[in-house]
């Protein structure tokens, strides 16, 4: 954070220099929006103060005055304080309408159909299965924000202990997802830990690709249907259901009561897994099984398909 103190018609001694950097460091929560502080001191009978924080994207400006020097800093900082956290908490709420968590932007086209799609209204939740982490890369991170709550489940213990403290409104578990229920099944963590799968096959793929990845750790936890899922822990189906479980998502699919149990929003990967970009390794089994049961591929982001369902907006 640069910070330029002058002071006019006195000089500052090195300790009292000391003195007023050190105090700027009240503000140094928000340095990573400050493009610098100028500060002038003048002294004519007593001190004033003049302080201007130029942000990226806006400015603060502030001043008092005080017959000791030192009292008068601690003046200037005490509302130099308030102004900062009001200034950034804007500039942050500004920022929030164009920040993106997801991989390729997937949570901004999911908030432009929540939006204008006629849902705003309804009692949005998701159920992000296969989250892997609070906010990198998360499909449902960006809704966090806005003040939307769900479920979000990974199988890996590590992960889940870290969601619960960031999103700590959110319910989450630490189990699979799977097309059929088990007490008990074996999870495989890789050292890339957002291919840990409990599908052999797809991580013997994975490896023809990338051969430098191996399993780390085997583990056992509970699975789930997406059924039970609903069932216990949604009123009614959540508005959007974020799928990314490494080879299984088919399987999961077909598994589930698409008509009993109908979410507005897929969000689903649907490319088979490689280390750099390709333009053949789309499922497309997954997106002709969603086509079947009314399903429209709203978009596709290159990672993920985004599937609307058509019963919903006819």
């Amino acid at each position: 954070m640069n910070i330029n103190v002058q002071a006019v018609k006195f000089t500052l001694d090195e300790d009292q220099k000391v003195f007023v950097h050190k105090k700027f460091e009240r503000i140094k929560y928000a340095e990573d929006l400050i493009v610098d502080v100028l500060c002038t001191i003048k002294f004519d009978k007593k001190f004033f103060y003049e302080c201007t924080v130029n942000f990226k994207g806006g400015t603060a400006h502030v001043s008092t005055d005080d017959y000791d020097l030192k009292a008068g800093v601690n003046k200037l900082m005490d509302i130099l304080d308030q102004k900062v956290r009001k200034e950034k908490d804007k500039i942050q709420e500004e920022l929030s309408k164009y920040e993106s968590y997801s991989q390729c932007g997937e949570d901004r086209i999911i908030d432009f159909l929540l939006n204008y799609g006629g849902n705003e209204k309804r009692g949005i939740s998701y159920l992000d299965i296969g989250c892997n982490d609070w906010r990198n890369l998360s499909n449902s991170y960006y809704l966090y924000r806005r003040g939307i709550r769900g479920v979000l489940i990974d199988a890996n213990p590590i992960y889940v202990d870290e969601i619960k403290i960031y999103r700590p409104e959110d319910i989450v578990l630490n189990c699979g997802i799977g097309k059929k229920h088990s007490n008990e099944l074996e999870f495989n963590i890789m050292n890339q830990s957002d291919v840990s799968s409990f599908n052999m096959d797809a991580i013997k793929e994975a490896q023809k690709h990338s051969p430098w990845l191996e399993i780390v750790k085997k583990i056992k936890v509970p699975v789930y249907t997406l059924d039970e899922i609903y069932e216990k822990y949604f009123i009614k189906p959540p508005t959007i259901v974020s799928l990314d479980i490494e080879g299984d998502e088919l399987d999961i699919l077909e598994s589930s009561n698409l008509n009993k149990y109908r979410p507005y929003i897929f969000i689903i990967e649907t490319i088979e897994y490689r280390e750099k970009i390709s333009l053949d390794n789309k499922r497309n089994n997954i997106i002709e099984f969603m086509k079947k049961n009314d399903y429209v591929e709203y978009a596709f982001t290159g990672v993920n398909s985004i599937f609307i369902d058509r019963r919903a907006v006819e």
